[in-house]
Parts: C-alpha cells; sequence; structure tokens
C-alpha cells in the first residue's frame, strides 16, 4: 500500500493504519509474516471427538487459496433496504433505504472477544462497511451512530451480506480418525499464540 514508511512509524500510527486496512488485507498479510518467518508446516495436535484419540497433523499453509476482486467497484454492493437506515439529514431524522456496501475494516475486529458469534462480529463491522447513502454526502452521514437505532430485519439483511459476501478467512479442516473413523469438521486455531508458538513448528 502507500505505507513504505511503515516500520518507522511511531507503535500508535502503526495500530491507526492496519485498523484502517480492509480485514481479509489484514489477515492475509498475517499469513504471509507466518510463511515467512517460520515456514509453511503448522503442526496442529488435537483429539477425536468421538473416540478422543490424540491426533498430529501438519498442514502446508502455501496450499492455502486466495481470492482477490478483479476491481475495488467489484467489493461494492448496493442494497435495497426494507425500512431503511435512520440518519440525521439537518435536524431531522430521515430513513434511507438504498446503501453502498464495501468490505470490512480491521478495526472492529480488534474489540472482538472469544465469545463472539459470528453474527456479533458481521453487526460490529456494519459501520465501517457503510460506503454510500443514497440521497446524502458521505460528510453528512460519515460519523453518525446509526447501529443501535436500525430495524432488526435491516440489521440481518446488512449483517448476512458482510458475513456471506465478503473475503473473510474459512479456514475449516476435513477431519478423519483412522481409529474409529470417525468424520469432522474443525475451525483451524489462528491466534497468535497457536500460529506463531514453538508448538506449531516442526
Amino acid at each position: 500500500g502507500p505505507h513504505a514508511d511503515f516500520a518507522s512509524r511511531s507503535m500508535e500510527q502503526k495500530q491507526v493504519i492496519i485498523g484502517q486496512m480492509h480485514m481479509a488485507d489484514v489477515l492475509t498479510a498475517y499469513f504471509g509474516v507466518r510463511l515467512e518467518k517460520l515456514g509453511k508446516k503448522l503442526r496442529i495436535r488435537l483429539k477425536c471427538p468421538a473416540c478422543r484419540r490424540p491426533i498430529r497433523i501438519t498442514l502446508d499453509l502455501s496450499s492455502m487459496e486466495i481470492t482477490s476482486a478483479h476491481t475495488w467497484e467489484d467489493c461494492h454492493i448496493v442494497v435495497d433496504l426494507p425500512n431503511g437506515i435512520p440518519l440525521l439529514e439537518g435536524t431531522e431524522t430521515k430513513l434511507f433505504k438504498r446503501v453502498t456496501l464495501i468490505p470490512p475494516k480491521w478495526w472492529p475486529m480488534e474489540a472482538a472477544s472469544e465469545a463472539d458469534e459470528e453474527y456479533d462480529m458481521a453487526l460490529r463491522s456494519l459501520p465501517s462497511c457503510l460506503e454510500a447513502v443514497e440521497g446524502l454526502k458521505k460528510e453528512q452521514w460519515l460519523g453518525q451512530d446509526w447501529l443501535d437505532a436500525t430495524d432488526k430485519l435491516d440489521l440481518e439483511i446488512l449483517s448476512g451480506i458482510v458475513s456471506d459476501s465478503f473475503p473473510q478467512p474459512e479456514l475449516v479442516l476435513d477431519l478423519h480418525c483412522s481409529k474409529c473413523k470417525h468424520q469432522w469438521q474443525q475451525m483451524l486455531d489462528w491466534s497468535y499464540d497457536s500460529f506463531f508458538g514453538s508448538a506449531s513448528l516442526l
């Protein structure tokens, strides 16, 4: 990106820059750092949920596929809402039904907790996804707190689009137990301690 001098910035400046990046870009960089510093092999330990047999598997992170949009415009999704987002226009609150969404930024993720469900994450990301509101200039609605006042049906529609249509990590492992033949799926733990810890190395 435009931050060739990133390494020389203060920690506070770095945090602001990363927070304003799109989530997919930050996660791609996160994986890139893991590949560059610790290599492509990732060892994980788990137990079969059926027979509790310990299992060790080694993943090849270089085999991960990354899909990217051809143009920035391809990331824009126009949404027609049934009720509309309540926003101030002058001194009057009005409902605006046609909005444009873009992929979420990273800063909402910094407030996430382990207890958050996917819906919570998508909901928290919505303000960073709002790119345009038909009938208003960006400076008119930017900074307005509209999330809590928006109808639940509209929030379900918007959060569903964020969850289903925008790039995000889909780190699901298809697993089987050689002992009891049980098959299951499990999310890959890509937290820092797991992804960069010494236990992840061969």
